[in-house]
């Protein structure tokens, strides 16, 4: 007698992976996974199928399915033959911190940040071109905000920056009796909202 051989069922699946550029996404590379139904009794999860990391690049988050849940428990029939796996670029920022006449922790008048990618950059690339407002804290009694950096606008120099500051230079100063630097008496009134100022 001869047994009955069983028939191994098995799926073929193509896994490409795209990395975003600046309009579309891009594929950088794809994988063949072959898939035994015996792998799949009790139901799989893509997220176990497939390495969603296996070619991230540097500065992206991690990898997604497209139009696919990882965590979706599915049988053998349920598994398709074709998975895009994309890699969004990641958000990175700068603080930007703000202050009167120079730049020293008595004289911070407020903070703001600039967000990017390593998608927003070109030669052209300008600090305004990634939401900079200079004037975003300027007081009524001073000059426009004056940017304290001179270097590269590119990904790398403001990843590798602390924070970039911004300088209002006092115009004038009226008379002050109590001997309270202006600037600071009048931000103090002004954050605070009070009606006079106390000695």
């Amino acid at each position: 007698m001869y047994e009955e051989i069983q028939e191994v069922r098995q799926k073929n699946i193509i896994v490409r992976y795209k990395q975003q550029l600046s309009s579309a996404y891009s594929t950088i590379n794809t994988s063949l996974l072959v898939i035994n139904e015996a792998d799949c009794v009790g139901g799989v999860r893509l997220r176990d199928l497939i390495n969603l990391n296996l070619y991230r690049p540097d500065y992206y988050d991690s990898g997604i399915l497209n139009g696919a849940s990882e965590s979706a428990l599915l049988t053998f029939d349920d598994l398709l033959a074709n998975y895009e796996v994309l890699y969004r670029a990641s958000t990175y920022n700068t603080p930007v911190y703000y202050y009167t006449d120079d730049v020293d922790e008595h004289n911070w008048i407020g903070s703001s940040v600039i967000n990017y990618t390593v998608l927003d950059f070109t030669t052209e690339t300008t600090l305004y071109d990634l939401g900079l407002d200079p004037n975003q804290y300027k007081p009524s009694y001073a000059a426009d905000g004056v940017v304290q950096y001179n270097g590269a606008v590119s990904f790398s120099a403001l990843r590798g920056l602390s924070s970039i500051n911004i300088v209002y230079d006092s115009i004038e100063e009226p008379d002050d009796p109590s001997g309270i630097d202006y600037p600071h008496r009048f931000l103090f009134l002004q954050h605070n909202d009070l009606g006079a100022y106390e000695n």
